[in-house]
């Protein structure tokens, strides 16, 4: 860490003048005093900075209802199986979920965990979910060693919070970028790529090429997912099975980008589109099997059969389904362990 810093300047000139693109990016989001996650964020809706489908409309907690309530069947049987919740923030998806697992009858077959880091979020839960007891966890580990490893485990735009590295093609190569000042505004610039990295590189490349991947949630996964004896993984982001080159801020609901994403250093979110094609390849490094890979619109087709008629009555619901909305620019991946 580099103490407590005010600004980017600040931040940037107690580092000794650059950092790399990464570590900007986990200390604007997770520094224990500045950070965004960690003291800055208020909610996430119309009240907060950015909003999430969850937050828009109930379809997307109800398609992962219905995941869970098959998936249990297929994995478990008759068993009662335990519901892990990765990154769950205010709680909007949980409670569109257990709402949907209680119409169905089913909401005594599952018992909720819900790994989350923000000692914002984590307050905010206890407050919103009140009358159910959700065991909160610091780590994914320690929520699979309270299960033994039989879980299922879903997530909503969680990879997306993982610091990323940005590269960029110059001189016929891939450098990583690093970030400083030029006088009082935010530069950037190259060095060397002094470290491997496990993932996708474009076929055809372009001087001054960006691209963003997350090597932080890789080690995660390693950490982590290989803990799973026994159950599934629903990943839900937004991103496409192919290298990503989109990174942006928000900020009151307004999207920042380029150099604007150092404008309001922890007190905004900063997050870059997934690549899919890398998270299914170290899935099944771990032995995890695939499933599926599908896009937003395509995951609530499958499970939600009203589907047509609650996106003709809510103008909410067409957008979060909508292939040309977000239910195109999400991507649903489904891994399992059997």
């Amino acid at each position: 860490m580099s103490g407590k810093w005010t600004n980017f300047q600040d931040f940037i000139r107690r580092c000794g003048g650059a950092v790399t693109f990464e570590r900007f990016m986990r200390e604007a989001l997770y520094h224990p005093e500045c950070g965004y996650y960690a003291q800055h964020i208020s909610d996430v809706g119309r009240g907060g900075d950015f909003s999430t489908s969850s937050t828009l409309n109930a379809i997307l907690g109800d398609a992962v209802a219905a995941w869970l309530m098959a998936r249990r069947r297929e994995h478990f049987g008759d068993l009662p199986c335990t519901v892990i919740e990765l990154g769950p923030g205010n709680g909007s998806l949980m409670r569109h979920v257990l709402h949907a697992l209680d119409g169905a009858g089913e909401r005594g077959l599952f018992s909720f965990g819900a790994v989350e880091t923000s000692p914002v979020f984590r307050a905010a839960l206890k407050f919103a979910l009140p009358e159910d007891r959700i065991e909160i966890f610091d780590t994914l580990v320690q929520a699979f060693e309270s299960c033994d490893g039989r879980a299922l485990v879903y997530s909503n735009e969680f990879v997306d919070a993982f610091p990323a590295v940005q590269l960029t093609w110059q001189q016929n190569d891939w450098r990583e970028v690093y970030v400083g000042l030029d006088g009082d505004e935010p530069l950037e610039a190259s060095k060397p790529l002094l470290r491997g990295i496990d993932a996708d590189a474009p076929t055809r490349v372009r001087d001054e090429l960006r691209l963003f991947v997350h090597p932080s949630y890789h080690s995660w996964v390693r950490r982590s997912m290989s803990r799973l004896k026994a159950g599934a993984v629903l990943t839900i982001d937004y991103g496409r099975a192919y290298p990503s080159s989109e990174c942006r801020a928000y900020r009151r609901h307004e999207r920042l980008e380029g150099i604007d994403v150092y404008a309001w250093m922890g007190e905004q979110d900063v997050t870059c589109d997934v690549n899919f094609a890398d998270l299914q390849r170290w899935g099944e490094q771990l032995g995890l099997r695939t499933e599926g890979l599908c896009t937003q619109a395509e995951f609530l087709e499958t499970w939600l059969p009203d589907l047509e008629a609650r996106t003709q009555a809510s103008p909410a619901a067409a957008f979060v389904a909508n292939p040309f909305g977000a239910g195109g620019a999400f991507c649903v991946l489904e891994q399992s362990r059997r």
